[in-house]
């Protein structure tokens, strides 16, 4: 199976995160995309990250190799990556033809190796490829452009194997020593039966791998082209040939239907600002202190007439293919009355990996519940980008969420223009 391209991005020279801005690399509509991330903490093992907004998990929840997967849409943008706390950090994305994915696996060494042979996928056929991703952290904080460290960044990834993306990792420039472990990461794929696939390091690190086996499913071949038809115009008007090439949005349809589609769309929305609004109202929920946002489980739709809601695990509302432009979103994070003072910021946020934060607001006293207002004006591609709820809790412990009738976590997302 031929490899198309990846893209990678790290936290920088000795430098820590909570979150990357991740790229797409170059793909066509129908392809894969797997993605891979790795974090290092102050401690061992203490951080993971989870899938970004669209993206399925194939590993555990909190793996330290988070390894996630989506089907390439027409569009893809900036993705925005979270991990589970302050950490230096290594992310990886690669893109593969039309795939499906019978099996995968994922293991890990022991603490404090130079070398490690993981066990490989069985029953892999002929025509099947096997995706490896290699990860490492460090023993030891130690910046790795120095001494026996200067080789750390590039893992000795397995022979046998296609070297996709070369090794590569943060903790690079770190001076004298770090806070936190460096990471790094690396991709190799193989063509049916895999060969042993051992692993190295300069440094003593603990190793982790995973393995995607993608078997091909083609792209089926386009339909053939509809008879052509003139649609009878107005007196005096245009004529416009149904089924001829478009000459607008890729994608789209004839131009007859696409200005029938456009147009019409257009005025809809101009005659009907509000384009969606829900609340949270049937089940509270409890924001976690550890994660790096948390998105608000809007459960009750009161308005959506373009069918842009999207519920559970995601909770995000995405304008219809055709319509772009700028909305306008408030909303508002309502917590009850937290155990202790705590402090929450309420963000409108969007999978162009922008986030607009309303103000950090403590809860008056530990008696009272809070509401903590947030408005964005952003712009929206139609059937691409979306928009969602979260909220940051600023330390402390956890906070539920209130459901008392008029003191609800919502959301309302207006049209304002093209």
């Amino acid at each position: 199976m031929t490899f198309l391209g990846s893209s990678v991005q790290t936290s920088g020279a000795a430098a820590t995160t909570n979150y990357l801005i991740i790229y797409p690399p170059p793909y066509e509509p129908g392809n894969i995309l797997i993605m891979a991330a790795i974090g290092g903490g102050s401690s061992t093992g203490s951080i993971y990250a989870s899938p970004p907004i669209q993206w399925t998990a194939l590993s555990a929840s909190d793996a330290v190799l988070g390894v996630f997967y989506k089907v390439a849409q027409p569009i893809e943008t900036a993705y925005y990556l979270p991990f589970s706390g302050q950490c230096m950090a290594a992310a990886v994305i690669v893109a593969y033809p039309a795939s499906t994915i019978p099996s995968s696996l994922f293991a890990s060494s022991s603490a404090g190796v130079v070398t490690y042979t993981p066990a490989l996928p069985a029953g892999v056929t002929a025509t099947e490829t096997v995706v490896m991703i290699t990860a490492n952290q460090v023993s030891s904080k130690s910046p790795i452009d120095s001494g026996v460290y200067q080789a750390a960044e590039n893992i000795g990834l397995p022979g046998g194997w296609a070297e996709r993306v070369p090794a590569f990792g943060s903790g690079i420039g770190g001076g004298s020593g770090l806070t936190d472990y460096a990471v790094n990461a690396g991709v190799s794929d193989c063509l049916g039966t895999p060969p042993a696939a051992t692993v190295t390091s300069a440094a003593t690190s603990d190793f982790f791998t995973g393995f995607v086996v993608l078997s091909p499913t083609g792209v089926p071949p386009p339909p053939p082209p509809a008879p052509a038809t003139v649609v009878p115009p107005p007196a005096g008007g245009p004529q416009f040939t149904a089924g001829s090439t478009p000459h607008g949005t890729a994608g789209l349809g004839d131009q007859y239907a696409n200005l029938t589609y456009l147009i019409s769309g257009s005025f809809s929305f101009l005659a009907s600002k509000a384009v969606f609004r829900g609340t949270q109202s049937v089940s509270s929920q409890s924001l976690s202190a550890s994660v790096v946002s948390n998105p608000i489980t809007l459960d009750t739709v009161l308005e959506d007439p373009y069918g842009g809601w999207t519920g559970s695990p995601w909770y995000y509302w995405m304008p219809p293919q055709g319509v772009s432009g700028w909305f306008l979103c408030t909303g508002n994070v309502f917590t009850a009355a937290p155990a202790t003072a705590n402090a929450v910021n309420p963000l409108v946020a969007t999978n162009g990996a922008d986030n607009y934060a309303g103000s950090l607001t403590s809860n008056p006293s530990v008696s009272h519940g809070c509401g903590r207002p947030v408005i964005a004006l952003v712009y929206l591609l139609g059937g691409v980008n979306l928009v969602q709820l979260q909220a940051v809790l600023a330390g402390g412990a956890n906070l539920a969420t209130s459901i008392t009738a008029g003191q609800n976590s919502h959301l309302e997302v207006c049209w304002v223009s093209s």
